[in-house]
């Protein structure tokens, strides 16, 4: 299997390449310093299966960057290692199509996680990313006036990892109608999947979910531990 590491400090892509070869689920790892090199070794390779990218890196910097990279790469899950540890710019990423955040802190059996999580489908972030900041939660009140107690309803349920059919058959609803209602809570959230809509509702506090671990059938999220027994062996 082939990864690829975007990032312009060459002794942080050696240590990262090292450890993923060693790992055993990659045989070859590319390695690119720049935007433009990073599109140039996708086009070369086009067996590539994970992508792990620096969040500022010359020739596309920042959020919206990342968001033209992953366009490029999709179906290739992207997950973006960077020091920036704002829990906003966590989910803003994973709602621009990030299949992760991985913070450059993170110790190596978090970083292996992460990357068997999205490998198997899911989405990473680490816990800390759930909390709300605060210019987050004030936009709460606004965000949550557009949605009916129903739609708030199906949002919930959509957290919980439901498909639409077991979301009707929860509030005996028809298929058709939750799909009606999905179509509005996205436009209102301003997401395009149920993984981007979790992100959202959680972030904003529109669902109130104590589950950090959620997975099904439909869709995956995962949240980590790990740096929870990291900082409490501090």
């Amino acid at each position: 299997m082939k990864a690829i590491i975007v990032d312009d400090h060459a002794l942080f892509r050696v240590g990262l390449k090292e450890f993923l070869i060693s790992s055993a689920v990659f045989t070859e790892v590319i390695e690119a310093e720049c935007y433009e090199t990073a599109v140039r070794r996708l086009q070369e390779h086009d067996d590539i299966k994970l992508v792990l990218t620096d969040l500022h890196m010359p020739g596309n910097d920042g959020i919206e960057g990342i968001g033209e990279l992953v366009r490029l790469v999709t179906p290739i899950p992207l997950v973006v290692i960077s020091a920036d540890e704002k829990t906003d710019t966590m989910r803003d990423l994973v709602l621009a199509g990030a299949a992760g955040f991985i913070q450059k802190s993170s110790s190596i059996d978090v970083i292996k996680h992460a990357i068997h999580v999205v490998l198997d489908g899911g989405i990473y972030l680490p816990h800390r990313s759930l909390l709300s900041p605060q210019k987050e939660a004030k936009k709460t009140p606004e965000r949550q006036n557009h949605l009916s107690d129903r739609q708030v309803e199906i949002l919930t349920l959509l957290t919980e990892g439901m498909s639409n059919k077991e979301i009707a058959r929860a509030l005996e609803l028809s298929e058709g109608t939750v799909k009606q209602h999905l179509v509005t809570i996205y436009k209102h959230l301003n997401v395009k999947t149920r993984t981007q809509a979790t992100v959202a509702a959680l972030g904003l506090n529109i669902v109130n979910m104590d589950l950090i671990y959620f997975n099904s059938s439909s869709s995956k999220l995962f949240f980590d531990f790990f740096d929870l027994l990291d900082e409490n062996n501090a």
